[in-house]
């Protein structure tokens, strides 16, 4: 057993030899701890106010991961879709028993194999839904047909696009990067590139926005 992801939202800890993985919603104490102890040492005549703002915070990740593990098993119950490993079961979202992938993509084979492009033709940026589910190589994997399937999709609206796609792309997707078709090669260098291109910028900008207005610090 070890744990192999940490993110804002959810612990994954992975059992290769009984072959399942847990999704665990985080909580995060620890983050609390901290922020009660800058309270106490801070002299800010906000510091409580930021305090309450931090628990605030936290609850909000802690119901977010919540609603992605009850997400995640209603969608795969749904569509029982090819393109996805499967949820097995969930324990009111606290908890999510998920089937285990053997090889999960890094960043560099995902968007080496032109993986993100692919699902832009074959969906026609119908991802753009959710770009965080996309974006990361981690939320995939192949499986042993030596198939691109999804890992991470508990994102909302994820049922209609796992509905309406899951099965093209599972069929379609060439993991190792051998797409060559004409139509394909074309869409990347008149669409694609571009496209993709000013999707991130604005993720960058939106984010940088984001940060400008962040409060300071006790």
């Amino acid at each position: 057993m070890h744990i192999i992801k940490t993110g804002e939202d959810r612990i994954v800890i992975v059992f290769p030899q009984l072959g399942f993985v847990l999704k665990v919603a985080r909580f995060g104490f620890c983050i609390l701890l901290q922020s009660f102890k800058r309270m106490r040492k801070s002299k800010s005549a906000n510091r409580r106010k930021y305090f309450v703002v931090d628990i605030r915070s936290t609850c909000s990740a802690f119901h977010k991961a919540l609603g992605e593990n009850l997400r995640e098993r209603k969608v795969w119950k749904n569509t029982k879709s090819i393109f996805l490993v499967p949820t097995w079961f969930s324990f009111f979202g606290l908890v999510n028993i998920m089937a285990y992938a053997k090889k999960v993509l890094t960043d560099d084979e995902y968007y080496g194999s032109d993986l993100l492009m692919q699902i832009s033709y074959y969906s026609g940026f119908s991802w753009c839904v959710n770009l965080h589910a996309f974006e990361n190589g981690s939320n995939f994997c192949i499986d042993e047909f030596g198939k691109v399937k999804m890992l991470d999709y508990g994102f909302k609206k994820s049922e209609e696009f796992i509905a309406n796609w899951g099965q093209k792309l599972y069929d379609s997707i060439e993991p190792t990067g051998a797409n060559t078709s004409k139509e394909f090669l074309d869409f990347k260098a008149k669409t694609g590139e571009l496209r993709l291109q000013k999707i991130f910028e604005a993720k960058a900008w939106m984010q940088g926005n984001v940060d400008n207005t962040n409060r300071d610090a006790y």
